[in-house]
């Protein structure tokens, strides 16, 4: 994918330069949320069972943001905003937007065992790229076998959950519509290479402009704007009283977001990281916030059980911060 080059007169001015990255930020969102809803019309066409559609397609549409972003990083040889993001929306996931499904769902949420256990395997997942980052490097080998484990999953859960012969039964019954629907998602997409390019151009000099690391701007801006879709769609989902499809995309997000997203980068350009002290800080904020989110569902979730959540991201975000300033 060819890099984006940012006009001179852009590069050159601070306020353009903000400007450029709110907007392209912007778009990233739009086109995120444009790819979720024509995803989500094929999901329902094909009648997937709502988990499996949360945690497969819903999923792995609003993780296409932190994708594209990856890629864009990784020919650029910018590693560490890459692995920034890619943590930072892990930790954005099981905090955040499990928080606000808890506060807009309508009643206790209870989640069935076999949920339960994808989470485990979600930790599993999420901790994979961390271990291969001991020695500050996730190779292309490593980068193959993260991309490999997260088809592999996919099959599993795919064979597990659904009737796939009943599924291309209702996709032959409607081609065309399925036809239009494929079209806008393609659209969608070329948006978000074309955004999360410029994003990447612009969180680059900003920067180097204000002396943030690329780990701080992955971290925070990125992290935060590319899990914004997972955000918006969650509380809409609890609102509606399906906290499976809350859970799934968070969970698939995590899944997709250790596995393919970061695979897909590394096999582009071997990840190489500098700041070993940034990296185990926040590997480590990444594993205590998946402890507590594994240790709260094995209750009934409340609105209570939002608190120590949204303290756990605040926490992350004020000592991240700290060490930066």
């Amino acid at each position: 994918m060819a890099w984006i080059a940012l006009p001179s007169c852009i590069a050159k001015n601070n306020f353009l330069l903000i400007l450029t990255f709110l907007a392209s930020l912007a778009l990233l969102v739009y086109s995120a949320s444009l790819t979720v809803k024509s995803l989500n019309r094929l999901a329902s066409s094909l009648r997937l069972n709502r988990f499996l559609l949360a945690f497969i397609l819903m999923a792995l549409a609003t993780s296409l943001p932190e994708l594209f972003v990856s890629i864009s990083a990784s020919l650029h040889n910018t590693p560490e905003l890459l692995v920034g993001d890619i943590i930072g929306s892990n930790i954005f996931d099981i905090t955040l937007i499990i928080a606000a499904g808890l506060l807009f769902s309508r009643k206790a949420v209870e989640l069935k065992q076999s949920t339960k256990t994808d989470a485990l395997y979600m930790g599993f997942f999420g901790i994979l790229p961390l271990l291969f980052l001991i020695d500050l490097e996730i190779s292309f080998a490593e980068g193959l076998v993260l991309a490999l484990v997260f088809f592999v999953y996919l099959v599993k859960l795919v064979q597990e959950r659904t009737e796939i012969a009943e599924t291309f039964g209702r996709f032959a019954k409607k081609p065309f519509s399925f036809l239009a629907t494929f079209l806008l998602f393609a659209l969608s997409v070329f948006l978000l290479i074309a955004s999360s390019d410029t994003l990447v151009g612009s969180a680059v000099l900003l920067a180097s402009r204000f002396g943030l690391s690329q780990l701080m701007i992955g971290f925070f801006a990125i992290a935060v704007g590319t899990s914004l879709p997972e955000l918006a769609f969650s509380i809409k989902a609890a609102r509606e009283n399906m906290p499976q499809l809350v859970f799934g995309n968070s969970m698939g997000s995590v899944v997709c977001n250790s596995t393919l997203v970061m695979g897909i980068a590394a096999l582009i350009s071997p990840i190489k990281i500098v700041s070993r002290f940034e990296i185990l800080l926040s590997a480590l904020f990444f594993i205590l916030s998946l402890a507590l989110f594994l240790l709260l569902i094995m209750f009934k979730l409340e609105k209570k059980h939002a608190v120590p959540l949204l303290l756990a991201y605040a926490l992350f975000a004020f000592i991240e911060l700290y060490f930066k300033f």
